[in-house]
């Protein structure tokens, strides 16, 4: 939930006139780095230690898997799409560098399930930012964006993780 309110508080400062600051800019690309980093450095069984601590039940996956297609898709994307994308999409190659970004902070969650899926999982959903970002840039509108992501993106995951924790 920090993340997505970071991504909202984020979404809603770029919707300023100016945009981002350059030193913001500039600082975009340490992102990859520093998941990389949190996924070596974080052990799985710690997120899942601290997790049941928090007190997670497999009792909750139906209520985290409605809040993981509606506040996920609307959160992320009025962070990658309408901050992110928007900043770079005049650069040259800028809408795949926003969708590798984006790819690269879920590498996080993929490197946790699996490492050995974590590059295919990542070009996989760097083409899915892509076509995101194809949908916000038709009419700089984040419904579009916000409904694939939910439907196309989430929804499955979700359906999928639950059946896993369950079928167990």
């Amino acid at each position: 939930m920090l993340y997505h309110g970071l991504c909202l508080l984020a979404g809603r400062l770029s919707l300023r006139p100016q945009g981002l600051t350059a030193e913001t800019r500039r600082a975009l690309p340490t992102i990859p780095l520093s998941v990389l980093g949190m996924s070596l450095l974080v052990p799985r069984a710690a997120v899942v230690a601290v997790l049941f601590s928090l007190g997670f039940r497999t009792g909750h996956l139906p209520w985290l898997d409605v809040y993981f297609v509606t506040v996920n898709p609307w959160a992320e994307e009025a962070f990658w799409r309408g901050t992110i994308h928007r900043e770079l999409r005049t650069w040259r190659h800028g809408a795949w560098l926003s969708s590798f970004l984006f790819a690269s902070w879920h590498s996080l969650i993929i490197y946790r399930i699996d490492p050995g899926l974590c590059i295919p999982g990542v070009l996989v959903i760097a083409v899915f930012g892509r076509v995101l970002a194809w949908f916000y840039d038709r009419g700089d509108d984040l419904w579009p964006s916000t409904l694939f992501h939910g439907v196309i993106g989430d929804l499955p995951a979700a359906l999928f993780w639950t059946w896993a924790v369950l079928a167990k």
